[in-house]
Parts: structure tokens; C-alpha cells; sequence
């Protein structure tokens, strides 16, 4: 969290950035939706809500959503859905990036 720069035309808003990593969001059971343009620092800060969730000890997960949804098929077609559900519901932060 400490490398990200604040750019006047990133437009991040860092009271919200710090407010996130402390992972108040997770214990509130809330999510978060990063969204912007191609290369504006999205998953560098899914990553980095992520390490700082990792430092807090807290079980945390990344995966591409079109690994998910490949795993999510094998499993269906195995009938196997509610494993892998299972599986994604040990995770208090499950990251999911395009």
C-alpha cells in the first residue's frame, strides 16, 4: 500500500485506499468492486489489499475470473459445484480479477 502513488489524474482517493487497508471491509463482511480503465492500477491494488489482508492474517485467494469459471465448469460437469464452493468459502478475501 506504501508504493502506490497518488497521482492527481488517477483520481485514487487516498483516505479511502488507507481506509481499506486496514481490511475493516472484510470483518464488516462487505465487498469491493474495483472498476476503471485498462491500466489504471486495479489489480495492483487487488494485490495490495491482498498482502495487506495476508499481514493481517487473514485466508485470502486470487484467481482470474476466466480460471474461475474454467474450474467452475470442470466441477459442474463433474457434478461437483458444491466442492469448489466449498473450497472458494474458506477464504475471507477471495480476490477475483479479470
Amino acid at each position: 500500500m506504501e508504493a502506490i502513488e497518488y497521482y492527481e489524474d488517477r483520481e485514487l482517493d487516498e483516505g479511502l485506499i488507507i481506509n481499506l487497508a486496514t481490511c475493516a471491509y472484510i470483518r464488516d463482511n462487505h465487498h469491493v468492486v474495483l472498476k476503471g480503465a485498462t491500466g489504471t492500477g486495479k489489480s495492483y491494488i487487488a494485490n495490495a489489499l491482498g498482502v495487506a489482508a495476508c499481514r493481517q492474517l487473514y485466508k485470502v485467494r486470487y484467481v482470474h475470473m476466466p480460471n474461475l469459471l474454467n474450474e467452475y465448469a470442470v466441477a459442474k460437469s463433474l457434478n461437483t459445484q458444491n466442492k469448489i464452493k466449498k473450497a472458494y468459502s474458506r477464504f475471507d478475501l477471495l480476490i477475483i480479477d479479470e
